[in-house]
């Protein structure tokens, strides 16, 4: 999501109003969090952060599995 403002002027893309960004912001400080999700898609996204897999581990348990010394 975008803020309406000159930066992102052209964008056909939804946009937040400044206002309603600093509305979140400011209710974020007061409730002592340090995360700011502004619009539906951050916070679908942060929702479901926990679904998708840690692709390090995935790649070091099937490099080992395949490669029992590891990879070179």
């Amino acid at each position: 999501m975008f803020a309406k403002g000159d930066m992102a002027g052209e964008l056909t893309l939804p946009k937040v109003k400044p206002l309603d960004l600093v509305r979140h912001v400011l209710s974020a400080i007061e409730a002592g969090r340090n995360e700011v999700l502004v619009d539906d898609i951050s916070r679908t996204v942060k929702a479901r952060q926990g679904m998708i897999p840690d692709l390090g581990q995935v790649w070091k348990s099937a490099t080992s599995t395949l490669l029992p010394g590891g990879l070179p």
